[in-house]
């Protein structure tokens, strides 16, 4: 590795890393080590929760995700034009409420 694989589209020095967090804004899942110059889908797409959805996800619950991510059946993100429908104006509300507290 070359220390420009670190550099992220942010223009900074990092290690992507993907984390999975409750709504009480516990950590229930933390994947971390690629570069920051790797994208998220490609982190997800090599960490256990893509490998065995099913030991995080189940009985009909899923993980809410920013758009960066590819939707599966227990991962659900905003992707235009399915998130721009009025019909998915109240889903995408929800989803904006729940993000911002994680973010914060």
């Amino acid at each position: 590795m070359e220390g420009s694989d670190y550099f992220s589209h942010k223009s900074r020095y990092g290690i992507n890393t993907l984390i999975i967090c409750d709504v009480q804004k516990r950590i229930r899942y933390l994947f971390a080590g690629f570069c920051g110059s790797a994208h998220d889908n490609r982190v997800s797409n090599n960490s256990k929760l893509s490998r065995f959805p099913d030991k995080f996800v189940s009985g009909g619950k899923f993980i809410l995700a920013v758009s960066a991510y590819t939707n599966t059946p227990n991962l659900i993100c905003s992707k235009e034009p399915a998130a721009l429908r009025e019909e998915n104006e109240q889903f995408n509300y929800r989803q904006s409420q729940g993000r911002m507290k994680i973010e914060n």
